[in-house]
């Protein structure tokens, strides 16, 4: 569908459907819609992913050995992948059994298994792709030696720092594009200013969306600043973004343009992620204690 129809069927929706809210079963800091219907969640001080179905039952646990960071779904296979900040290990889960896959050399915030089934980690300073066994395919790199030589002296690999602290990950299965909730934390070398990155499949910089908005949409808002919690592709290529601090969800389109307002809400958002049909699960709440409400943002979900 050509992106000018697109942008005027979201822009003819009055407003997002809540199919469903409940208090959330347990504290949720990440959240994964699979194909089953529910969806698997982790907060990062615990040992344990659960899995929560749309009436927020709690449906399993799988434990670890260590506290999980983030979780990720295969697109293809659908197996759970978990990145863990302690011991810097990515596992992938076969009949609720976790298995190492391999270890990183700097600490995972977070993970996503793309469409051709390499796994990306968001770690201190760069976004790495890897295959399912560990071998690096791509990276963005860091501040080293190689960024004082000229550009055909550095690795093929090598691609520059463009990242601090990669809090979520989201890639786009109509473009290959890839997005980075980056906190920006000056611990990390950065500037404490958060913000949405976007790079192309090869990990080249699209562009950068610091939470800009058309004026109406925070008249009342004052000077709260942008802090994105996630950022998730739809299946329209657009991007739905989750904004903490101004307790918002937006929606854009893959190139950055701002199409609406998804949804505002009373306390903080803490998390969100999509499943194949477009369906919206979002975390609201402290501490990713709170509420947990699925919803329907456009006409073809």
């Amino acid at each position: 569908m050509p992106s000018t129809l697109r942008m005027s069927l979201y822009k003819r929706i009055p407003k997002t459907q809540i199919m469903t809210q409940f208090r959330s079963p347990c504290p949720i800091t990440a959240i994964c819609p699979d194909k089953e219907g529910g969806a698997w969640t982790c907060d990062y001080a615990s040992k344990n992913v659960r899995y929560v179905d749309r009436d927020g039952e709690l449906k399993g646990v799988i434990s670890y050995a260590v506290c999980i960071k983030d979780v990720g779904v295969s697109p293809t296979t659908q197996n759970l992948w978990t990145c863990s900040h302690e011991d810097y290990s990515i596992m992938e889960c076969f009949a609720d059994t976790p298995s190492i896959r391999f270890h990183t050399d700097y600490r995972p915030y977070s993970i996503c298994v793309s469409l051709d089934e390499h796994v990306i980690v968001g770690m201190e300073k760069r976004v790495t792709k890897y295959t399912t066994s560990g071998k690096v395919v791509l990276s963005t790199g860091a501040s080293s030696s190689w960024s004082c030589l000229p550009l055909f002296c550095r690795p093929a690999r090598y691609k520059g720092s463009c990242v601090c602290t990669p809090h979520r990950l989201s890639e786009c299965h109509m473009t290959r594009n890839i997005a980075v909730v980056d906190l920006d934390w000056s611990d990390d070398g950065g500037n404490d200013k958060p913000h949405v990155l976007v790079m192309d499949k090869n990990f080249q910089e699209l562009f950068r969306y610091n939470g800009n908005t058309p004026d109406d949409v925070f008249e009342s808002e004052g000077s709260t600043s942008f802090y994105p919690c996630d950022a998730r592709y739809d299946n329209d290529g657009c991007l739905v973004i989750g904004d903490t601090d101004r307790r918002r969800i937006h929606l854009l389109t893959g190139h950055g343009q701002y199409l609406r307002l998804v949804h505002t809400d009373r306390v903080f958002t803490r998390a969100i992620g999509l499943d194949e049909h477009n369906v919206l699960w979002a975390v609201f709440g402290v501490l990713g204690e709170g509420d947990l409400k699925i919803m329907l943002y456009n006409i073809d979900a």
